[in-house]
């Protein structure tokens, strides 16, 4: 008989506390990358992870949903949306290239907020919408006109 795939808490631990460092790294690299070369990008970046910022906790708290394990204000992840609103700022604003790393840290991100059981795939799926719309969408806000292919594949990426 197949057993089904299952964690023990030391697993959980481990990939929970990879995501809890990795939802930070992910915007410092960006920003570092930004301070290094890009520093056109340093105002539109920091008033997105400010808006991403505010619009997740502000709908936490609107929501106020229970995690799956108990305890308040599961929706949206913000880990994720801090990861995925840095590796998106990268992708689209700075190079596809250079964001693989990153991109694939947000997707880990994400998962391992599911694994560990701190949240349900849709407040992982609502904070990569948040993370990836206002990285993406700042453009609008400020009047810089986006690389229209770099937003084609970020939104396909996203989308997936």
């Amino acid at each position: 008989m197949v057993q089904p795939f299952t964690l023990d808490d030391r697993w959980r631990w481990r990939i929970r506390r990879t995501g809890d460092h990795l939802q930070i790294i992910v915007p410092v690299i960006t920003l570092l990358v930004i301070l290094w070369g890009a520093t056109d990008l340093l105002v539109p970046f920091l008033l997105s992870w400010l808006l991403n910022t505010l619009l997740t906790h502000g709908i936490k708290y609107l929501t106020n949903r229970r995690r799956p394990m108990g305890g308040p204000r599961s929706f949206p992840s913000g880990h994720t949306a801090s990861a995925v609103h840095g590796a998106a700022f990268m992708f689209v604003h700075v190079s596809p290239v250079l964001a693989l790393p990153l991109v694939l840290a947000a997707v880990f991100v994400g998962l391992s907020r599911v694994l560990a059981r701190k949240h349900f795939v849709g407040d992982v799926v609502m904070g990569a919408v948040l993370g990836s719309g206002t990285a993406i969408g700042i453009v609008w806000l400020i009047d810089m006109p986006p690389d229209l292919p770099a937003f084609a594949a970020a939104a396909m990426v996203w989308a997936v």
